[in-house]
Protein backbone atom coordinates (compact mmCIF):
# COMPACT_ATOMS: atom_id res chain seq x y z
CA UNK A 1 0.00 0.00 0.00
CA UNK A 2 0.86 3.62 -0.62
CA UNK A 3 2.73 5.54 2.22
CA UNK A 4 1.70 8.49 3.57
CA UNK A 5 3.52 9.90 6.03
CA UNK A 6 7.16 10.70 5.50
CA UNK A 7 8.36 10.34 9.53
CA UNK A 8 6.86 8.15 12.36
CA UNK A 9 7.50 10.84 15.13
CA UNK A 10 7.04 14.21 16.09
CA UNK A 11 8.86 14.84 19.57
CA UNK A 12 8.49 17.54 22.13
CA UNK A 13 9.31 18.03 25.87
CA UNK A 14 4.83 18.21 26.42
CA UNK A 15 4.17 15.77 23.26
CA UNK A 16 4.67 13.13 21.64
CA UNK A 17 3.11 11.73 18.54
CA UNK A 18 3.68 8.66 16.92
CA UNK A 19 2.39 6.96 13.63
CA UNK A 20 0.83 3.55 14.12
CA UNK A 21 2.38 1.30 11.68
CA UNK A 22 0.02 -0.75 9.62
CA UNK A 23 0.62 -4.51 11.88
CA UNK A 24 -0.85 -2.28 15.23
CA UNK A 25 -3.18 -0.20 13.87
CA UNK A 26 -6.29 -2.48 13.26
CA UNK A 27 -5.67 -3.98 16.69
CA UNK A 28 -5.17 -0.37 18.30
CA UNK A 29 -8.23 0.97 16.58
CA UNK A 30 -10.50 -0.17 19.23
CA UNK A 31 -8.65 2.54 21.63
CA UNK A 32 -10.26 4.98 20.55
CA UNK A 33 -12.14 6.87 23.09
CA UNK A 34 -15.07 6.95 22.99
CA UNK A 35 -15.57 4.49 20.72
CA UNK A 36 -17.96 5.44 18.61
CA UNK A 37 -18.82 4.82 14.80
CA UNK A 38 -17.34 8.34 14.29
CA UNK A 39 -13.76 7.43 15.61
CA UNK A 40 -13.99 4.20 13.66
CA UNK A 41 -12.24 4.96 10.61
CA UNK A 42 -11.87 1.01 9.98
CA UNK A 43 -15.54 0.94 9.34
CA UNK A 44 -16.81 4.36 8.30
CA UNK A 45 -13.58 4.04 5.34
CA UNK A 46 -13.19 0.18 4.94
CA UNK A 47 -9.51 -0.08 6.65
CA UNK A 48 -8.53 3.16 4.44
CA UNK A 49 -6.92 5.26 7.55
CA UNK A 50 -3.82 5.95 9.41
CA UNK A 51 -4.11 5.94 13.31
CA UNK A 52 -1.89 8.38 15.26
CA UNK A 53 -0.70 7.36 18.70
CA UNK A 54 -0.80 10.97 20.55
CA UNK A 55 1.04 11.36 24.10
CA UNK A 56 -0.36 13.91 26.14
CA UNK A 57 -0.96 15.34 29.86
CA UNK A 58 -0.01 11.47 31.25
CA UNK A 59 -2.96 10.08 28.66
CA UNK A 60 -2.45 8.00 25.44
CA UNK A 61 -5.31 9.09 22.57
CA UNK A 62 -5.59 7.28 19.69
CA UNK A 63 -7.04 9.72 16.76
CA UNK A 64 -7.95 7.96 13.27
CA UNK A 65 -7.64 9.86 9.82
CA UNK A 66 -8.36 9.60 6.67
CA UNK A 67 -6.33 11.09 3.53
CA UNK A 68 -7.91 11.60 0.28
CA UNK A 69 -7.28 13.61 -2.67
CA UNK A 70 -5.97 16.72 -0.20
CA UNK A 71 -8.41 16.47 2.24
CA UNK A 72 -7.77 14.75 5.25
CA UNK A 73 -11.01 13.50 7.46
CA UNK A 74 -10.29 13.46 11.38
CA UNK A 75 -11.96 10.96 14.35
CA UNK A 76 -11.82 13.15 17.06
CA UNK A 77 -15.44 13.20 18.20
CA UNK A 78 -15.63 14.21 21.69
CA UNK A 79 -12.36 12.97 22.29
CA UNK A 80 -10.32 14.68 25.78
CA UNK A 81 -8.26 17.08 23.16
CA UNK A 82 -7.60 20.86 23.56
CA UNK A 83 -6.54 23.40 21.47
CA UNK A 84 -3.10 23.23 22.02
CA UNK A 85 -2.83 19.32 21.27
CA UNK A 86 -5.12 19.78 18.39
CA UNK A 87 -2.84 22.43 16.40
CA UNK A 88 -0.40 20.06 17.08
CA UNK A 89 -2.30 16.75 15.89
CA UNK A 90 -2.85 19.05 12.18
CA UNK A 91 0.68 20.46 12.11
CA UNK A 92 2.20 16.61 12.26
CA UNK A 93 -0.23 15.99 9.62
CA UNK A 94 0.64 18.41 7.66
CA UNK A 95 4.18 18.49 7.99
CA UNK A 96 4.09 14.17 7.33
CA UNK A 97 2.36 13.63 4.81
CA UNK A 98 3.22 12.98 1.01
CA UNK A 99 0.47 14.87 -0.22
CA UNK A 100 -0.16 18.76 0.40
CA UNK A 101 -3.63 18.68 2.52
CA UNK A 102 -5.71 21.87 1.85
CA UNK A 103 -8.88 20.94 3.94
CA UNK A 104 -8.99 19.22 7.55
CA UNK A 105 -12.72 18.26 8.42
CA UNK A 106 -13.70 17.20 11.98
CA UNK A 107 -16.94 17.28 13.87
CA UNK A 108 -17.55 17.69 17.99
CA UNK A 109 -14.48 19.16 18.79
CA UNK A 110 -14.70 19.91 22.75
CA UNK A 111 -13.40 23.94 22.52
CA UNK A 112 -14.37 26.64 20.59
CA UNK A 113 -12.38 27.34 17.40
CA UNK A 114 -12.34 30.44 15.63
CA UNK A 115 -12.01 28.50 12.47
CA UNK A 116 -15.44 26.06 13.01
CA UNK A 117 -18.26 27.06 13.68
CA UNK A 118 -19.77 26.40 17.22
CA UNK A 119 -22.58 23.97 18.54
CA UNK A 120 -23.33 21.63 21.23
CA UNK A 121 -23.46 17.90 22.12
CA UNK A 122 -25.83 16.05 24.72
CA UNK A 123 -24.30 12.71 26.52
CA UNK A 124 -26.46 11.19 28.20
CA UNK A 125 -25.15 8.70 31.17
CA UNK A 126 -26.84 5.69 32.11
CA UNK A 127 -27.16 4.35 35.48
CA UNK A 128 -26.80 0.24 36.03
CA UNK A 129 -30.83 0.13 36.08
CA UNK A 130 -33.76 1.63 34.43
CA UNK A 131 -35.27 2.13 38.07
CA UNK A 132 -32.17 4.50 38.62
CA UNK A 133 -32.77 6.11 35.72
CA UNK A 134 -36.21 7.09 36.51
CA UNK A 135 -35.43 8.21 40.06
CA UNK A 136 -33.40 11.31 38.11
CA UNK A 137 -36.81 12.71 37.64
CA UNK A 138 -39.69 14.30 39.46
CA UNK A 139 -42.44 12.03 41.08
CA UNK A 140 -44.60 14.39 39.02
CA UNK A 141 -42.45 13.81 35.95
CA UNK A 142 -42.63 10.34 36.06
CA UNK A 143 -46.57 10.10 36.57
CA UNK A 144 -47.30 12.25 33.34
CA UNK A 145 -44.74 9.76 31.18
CA UNK A 146 -46.35 6.79 32.74
CA UNK A 147 -50.10 8.00 31.90
CA UNK A 148 -48.89 9.23 28.22
CA UNK A 149 -47.78 5.79 27.89
CA UNK A 150 -51.02 4.03 28.85
CA UNK A 151 -53.24 6.83 26.85
CA UNK A 152 -51.02 5.33 23.53
CA UNK A 153 -51.14 1.94 24.15
CA UNK A 154 -55.02 2.62 25.75
CA UNK A 155 -55.97 4.12 22.06
CA UNK A 156 -54.29 2.17 19.54
CA UNK A 157 -52.82 -1.58 19.35
CA UNK A 158 -49.50 -0.75 20.11
CA UNK A 159 -46.64 -3.33 19.04
CA UNK A 160 -42.93 -2.24 20.39
CA UNK A 161 -40.28 -3.36 17.81
CA UNK A 162 -36.59 -4.25 17.57
CA UNK A 163 -34.44 -5.41 14.76
CA UNK A 164 -30.37 -6.01 15.51
CA UNK A 165 -28.00 -5.68 12.74
CA UNK A 166 -28.60 -8.88 10.81
CA UNK A 167 -32.59 -8.17 10.71
CA UNK A 168 -31.91 -4.62 9.06
CA UNK A 169 -33.80 -4.45 5.28
CA UNK A 170 -33.66 -1.55 2.74
CA UNK A 171 -37.63 -1.48 3.18
CA UNK A 172 -36.95 -0.85 7.08
CA UNK A 173 -34.98 2.32 5.93
CA UNK A 174 -37.33 3.05 3.41
CA UNK A 175 -39.66 3.36 6.17
CA UNK A 176 -37.91 5.47 7.92
CA UNK A 177 -36.94 8.05 5.83
CA UNK A 178 -41.00 8.61 4.83
CA UNK A 179 -41.28 9.09 8.17
CA UNK A 180 -39.02 11.62 8.25
CA UNK A 181 -39.98 12.67 5.20
CA UNK A 182 -43.39 13.70 6.59
CA UNK A 183 -41.92 15.56 9.32
CA UNK A 184 -40.78 18.29 6.47
CA UNK A 185 -37.17 18.03 7.76
CA UNK A 186 -35.68 19.15 4.38
CA UNK A 187 -32.10 17.31 4.44
CA UNK A 188 -34.01 14.56 3.65
CA UNK A 189 -36.27 15.98 1.34
CA UNK A 190 -34.90 14.84 -1.78
CA UNK A 191 -34.95 11.53 -3.61
CA UNK A 192 -31.26 11.32 -4.26
CA UNK A 193 -30.37 12.46 -0.60
CA UNK A 194 -32.50 9.80 0.72
CA UNK A 195 -30.74 7.12 -1.29
CA UNK A 196 -27.30 8.43 -0.11
CA UNK A 197 -28.73 8.59 3.37
CA UNK A 198 -30.06 4.84 2.61
CA UNK A 199 -26.58 4.04 1.59
CA UNK A 200 -24.31 5.26 4.81
CA UNK A 201 -26.75 3.12 7.20
CA UNK A 202 -24.11 0.26 7.33
CA UNK A 203 -23.15 1.17 10.99
CA UNK A 204 -26.76 0.88 12.27
CA UNK A 205 -26.61 -1.92 15.02
CA UNK A 206 -30.05 -1.12 17.25
CA UNK A 207 -33.46 -0.49 15.87
CA UNK A 208 -36.38 0.01 18.47
CA UNK A 209 -39.75 1.05 17.06
CA UNK A 210 -43.38 0.85 17.67
CA UNK A 211 -45.98 -0.31 16.03
CA UNK A 212 -49.31 0.77 15.59
CA UNK A 213 -52.18 -1.44 13.93
CA UNK A 214 -49.41 -3.28 12.54
CA UNK A 215 -47.84 -0.41 11.09
CA UNK A 216 -44.18 1.45 12.13
CA UNK A 217 -45.11 4.99 13.31
CA UNK A 218 -42.05 5.37 15.26
CA UNK A 219 -38.37 4.25 14.56
CA UNK A 220 -35.21 5.08 16.60
CA UNK A 221 -32.01 4.29 15.33
CA UNK A 222 -28.45 3.40 17.23
CA UNK A 223 -25.06 2.72 16.44
CA UNK A 224 -22.48 0.85 19.09
CA UNK A 225 -19.19 -0.60 18.36
CA UNK A 226 -18.27 -1.84 21.93
CA UNK A 227 -20.98 -3.08 24.85
CA UNK A 228 -20.56 0.65 26.82
CA UNK A 229 -20.95 3.40 24.38
CA UNK A 230 -23.82 4.25 21.48
CA UNK A 231 -24.78 6.70 19.61
CA UNK A 232 -28.12 7.67 18.52
CA UNK A 233 -28.12 8.28 15.05
CA UNK A 234 -31.98 9.64 14.44
CA UNK A 235 -35.43 8.90 15.33
CA UNK A 236 -38.79 9.84 13.79
CA UNK A 237 -42.07 9.00 13.88
CA UNK A 238 -45.74 9.40 12.21
CA UNK A 239 -46.76 12.81 12.93
CA UNK A 240 -50.01 12.21 13.67
CA UNK A 241 -49.34 10.43 16.33
CA UNK A 242 -47.48 13.22 17.77
CA UNK A 243 -49.80 14.46 20.33
CA UNK A 244 -49.62 11.12 22.36
CA UNK A 245 -46.18 11.86 22.45
CA UNK A 246 -45.26 8.30 20.58
CA UNK A 247 -41.36 10.07 20.20
CA UNK A 248 -40.70 10.38 23.64
CA UNK A 249 -42.40 7.20 24.58
CA UNK A 250 -39.74 5.56 22.00
CA UNK A 251 -37.05 7.22 23.48
CA UNK A 252 -37.33 6.14 26.73
CA UNK A 253 -38.39 2.80 25.97
CA UNK A 254 -34.96 2.48 23.97
CA UNK A 255 -33.44 3.72 27.05
CA UNK A 256 -34.69 0.78 29.09
CA UNK A 257 -33.83 -1.39 26.45
CA UNK A 258 -30.30 -0.09 26.12
CA UNK A 259 -29.88 -0.18 29.94
CA UNK A 260 -30.98 -4.04 30.28
CA UNK A 261 -27.89 -4.67 28.09
CA UNK A 262 -25.59 -2.84 30.27
CA UNK A 263 -24.81 0.17 28.22
CA UNK A 264 -23.38 3.07 30.05
CA UNK A 265 -23.25 6.26 27.40
CA UNK A 266 -25.38 7.34 24.75
CA UNK A 267 -23.99 10.32 22.54
CA UNK A 268 -26.75 12.58 21.31
CA UNK A 269 -25.38 14.18 18.81
CA UNK A 270 -26.41 18.06 18.57
CA UNK A 271 -28.67 20.84 18.80
CA UNK A 272 -31.30 22.41 20.88
CA UNK A 273 -33.75 20.13 21.17
CA UNK A 274 -35.98 19.57 24.48
CA UNK A 275 -35.78 15.85 24.73
CA UNK A 276 -32.50 15.76 25.01
CA UNK A 277 -32.24 18.25 28.05
CA UNK A 278 -35.44 16.77 29.43
CA UNK A 279 -33.90 13.10 29.81
CA UNK A 280 -30.69 14.70 31.69
CA UNK A 281 -28.53 14.74 28.76
CA UNK A 282 -25.52 16.71 29.78
CA UNK A 283 -24.83 19.64 27.52
CA UNK A 284 -21.03 20.62 25.88
CA UNK A 285 -20.43 23.25 23.59
CA UNK A 286 -18.96 22.05 20.73
CA UNK A 287 -16.76 22.93 17.51
CA UNK A 288 -17.07 21.43 14.20
CA UNK A 289 -16.90 22.10 10.52
CA UNK A 290 -13.75 22.36 8.27
CA UNK A 291 -10.36 24.33 8.23
CA UNK A 292 -9.00 25.19 5.32
CA UNK A 293 -5.06 25.66 4.21
CA UNK A 294 -5.21 28.82 1.87
CA UNK A 295 -2.80 28.11 -1.57
CA UNK A 296 -2.88 29.96 -4.36
CA UNK A 297 -2.60 26.68 -6.09
CA UNK A 298 -5.98 25.20 -4.76
CA UNK A 299 -7.81 28.16 -5.25
CA UNK A 300 -6.84 27.94 -8.91
CA UNK A 301 -7.86 24.54 -8.83
CA UNK A 302 -10.93 25.37 -7.34
CA UNK A 303 -11.51 28.18 -10.04
CA UNK A 304 -11.35 25.42 -12.41
CA UNK A 305 -13.82 23.57 -11.08
CA UNK A 306 -16.08 26.56 -11.26
CA UNK A 307 -15.34 27.15 -14.59
CA UNK A 308 -16.00 23.62 -16.11
CA UNK A 309 -19.33 23.23 -13.88
CA UNK A 310 -20.29 25.84 -16.02
CA UNK A 311 -19.65 24.14 -18.94
CA UNK A 312 -20.78 20.81 -18.35
CA UNK A 313 -17.47 19.61 -17.95
CA UNK A 314 -15.57 16.85 -15.74
CA UNK A 315 -12.83 18.78 -14.07
CA UNK A 316 -11.25 15.06 -13.07
CA UNK A 317 -11.05 14.21 -16.80
CA UNK A 318 -9.83 17.49 -18.19
CA UNK A 319 -5.87 17.55 -19.51
CA UNK A 320 -5.40 20.97 -20.31
CA UNK A 321 -7.17 24.43 -20.90
CA UNK A 322 -6.36 27.40 -23.00
CA UNK A 323 -6.03 30.83 -21.38
CA UNK A 324 -5.01 34.05 -23.65
CA UNK A 325 -4.16 31.52 -26.26
CA UNK A 326 -1.50 29.67 -24.05
CA UNK A 327 -2.21 25.95 -23.02
CA UNK A 328 -1.82 25.06 -19.23
CA UNK A 329 -1.25 21.63 -18.55
CA UNK A 330 -3.61 20.56 -15.42
CA UNK A 331 -1.82 18.28 -12.91
CA UNK A 332 -3.83 17.05 -10.65
CA UNK A 333 -3.59 14.38 -6.93
CA UNK A 334 -3.99 11.19 -7.15
CA UNK A 335 -6.21 9.73 -4.62
CA UNK A 336 -4.24 7.74 -2.21
CA UNK A 337 -5.17 4.75 -0.07
CA UNK A 338 -4.09 3.92 3.48
CA UNK A 339 -0.41 3.80 4.45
Amino acid sequence: MKKIFKEKQHLNTNYKINLVNNTEKLSKIKFVNPNIIHNRFDIKYDGDFSLLEVIYNEQTLYVPCHISDGECFIGVYMMDLDRFIFDKILEFIGKNSNTKIYKYHCIQLKFEHEKLYTGCHWLLSLPPTFEEFMQRFSSKTRYNRAREKKLLENSFNCEYIYYSKEQLTKELMETFLKLKNSMCVSKYAEKNQAEKLLSNFYHITDVYGIKINNKIAAIILYSAVDKESLYCENMSYDTQYAKYFIGNILYYYSIKELISKGFKNIYLGGGEHKYKENSKAVKTITSAGTIEKFSFKNSFKNFLKFIFSIRNENYKTVKCITILGLKIRIKKNKVHSNI
